[in-house]
């Protein structure tokens, strides 16, 4: 039978079944407003987890971007390091050309400076894979 609209406290959602009188309320009625309470906590659960997922990828991004800013300063660190050292390599040519220091002083210095070069590369390296890492977070999202 038709469902009709009720009043007072004999209403569940608006309807009252004709089959039981005006005092019944149709199971089916009570069944569609417990699936509707199910459904709603299915949203509700779905709303908290995008929500969680949202928080997972902003702090993933966040610390890509730091990656990326560490990454940087430790590269300008040993670019400054090797201007360093190929300083203190020439002026050690220029001491030894004088007699000022041996052969294995100026190879010693030499060797400084080439494991400023190699640590300016691996630094330059690193800084360019946190850049792509940072852009694929970005895109993919965590």
């Amino acid at each position: 039978m038709p469902l009709r609209r009720g009043s007072g406290s004999e209403r569940l959602g608006g309807f009252l079944c004709r089959c039981h009188g005006w005092g019944r309320r149709c199971a089916g009625v009570v069944a569609l407003h417990q699936f509707a309470g199910v459904f709603e906590q299915h949203v509700d659960q779905s709303v908290a987890q995008l929500k969680a997922q949202e928080l997972t990828i902003s702090t993933a991004v966040i610390n890509a971007g730091l990656a990326v800013e560490n990454a940087y300063k430790l590269y300008q660190a040993s670019v400054k390091s090797r201007e360093a050292a190929e300083k203190n390599a020439d002026a050690s040519q220029v001491r030894f050309d004088n007699g000022m220091l041996t052969n294995f002083e100026v190879v010693q210095n030499q060797q400084t400076l080439t494991a400023s070069r190699l640590s300016e590369l691996g630094r330059l390296i690193s800084y360019m894979n946190a850049v792509a890492e940072f852009e694929r977070v970005q895109k993919v999202g965590g």
